[in-house]
Formats: structure tokens, sequence, C-alpha cells
């Protein structure tokens, strides 16, 4: 949902830092996986061919 990890640990009424935050969220990678993906293709464009 994009909400930063500070938005989760004041939803949750948590002090100091995200430790307890990081619990509840689950990390997307899949922007970064996509865009190296392209990157790699772009560069070994001959090699993958």
């Amino acid at each position: 949902m994009k909400f930063s990890k500070g938005d989760v640990d004041e939803a949750l009424n948590h002090v100091g830092s995200f430790e307890v935050a990081d619990i509840y969220i689950a990390k997307d990678f899949s922007i970064i996986n996509d865009n190296n993906f392209k990157l790699i293709k772009r560069v070994f464009k001959k090699e993958l061919a």
C-alpha cells in the first residue's frame, strides 16, 4: 500500500526505531527486480539473443 515505515510505526503508536514496524511490512522488490531485468536485457542484448 506504499505506506512509509514511519506511518506504520505511528499508526501502531510505537516510539523509537522501526524494528516493530518491520514485522508488519512485507517487502516488495518487484519494481527493483523489473528494472534490473530491463537493464540486464539492454546491456547483454547480444548475449541473450
